[in-house]
């Protein structure tokens, strides 16, 4: 798709999002999101993985990155960058409205039953809570990595995209803090809920 015909379309993605409660859709987050997406393929070239959802990741790390202090809503941001990547791939607004900008849809999402699949909401308020324990550990040690289960070491950045990751394929997670000798680690664990 051409990218100039791509603004008008994108432009309906903030407008919609803006409508629904996205407190992150602004129209500045465009032409960051079309430079990203032109570098995409040059930044890529060994990756074998160039589909919408790695892309749509892609987007989400450009957009993340113009809110260095953390002032931005997560949720509304993987969204808008799933959305901006849809319109740039396929050339058409995207069908699907984030539960998170629907405080109707949301309270449903909290008293859903036990034996239904987790919304979107309930998804991402999981891997929210995982952040929120990792930097309520991180805030009592100086300079703290992460452990994953397989027994590899990460800073905190690896660390948080293994938390999110992990709940988007299903997992629910455990962040717990691991004493080794006199150093501190931040032990992360997950499994099938």
């Amino acid at each position: 798709m051409n990218l100039q015909d791509a603004i008008p379309l994108l432009q309906a993605v903030v407008d919609r999002e803006r409508n629904d409660g996205c407190t992150m859709a602004d129209e500045s987050l465009i032409e960051p999101a079309l430079r990203r997406w032109r570098s995409y393929e040059r930044r890529n070239k060994r990756n074998k993985d160039k589909s919408l959802k790695h892309r749509a990741h892609d987007l989400e790390k450009c957009l993340i990155a113009l809110y260095p202090n953390h002032g931005y809503d997560p949720g509304c941001i993987r969204h808008l960058a799933e959305s901006f990547a849809e319109v740039l791939l396929t050339g058409r607004l995207p069908k699907s409205i984030n539960p998170l900008h629907r405080p109707d849809v949301l309270s449903r999402a909290q008293t859903s039953g036990p034996h239904q699949s987790p919304t979107n909401a309930e998804i991402e308020m999981r891997w929210v809570e995982a952040w929120s324990q990792l930097y309520e550990i991180l805030k009592s040690l100086n300079d703290a990595h992460c452990q994953l289960p397989n027994g590899s070491v990460v800073d905190t950045e690896e660390c948080k995209a293994w938390l999110q990751d992990s709940v988007y394929e299903g997992y629910s997670i455990n962040v717990e803090l691991l004493r080794i000798g006199q150093q501190h680690r931040v032990a992360v664990s997950r499994s099938r809920p």
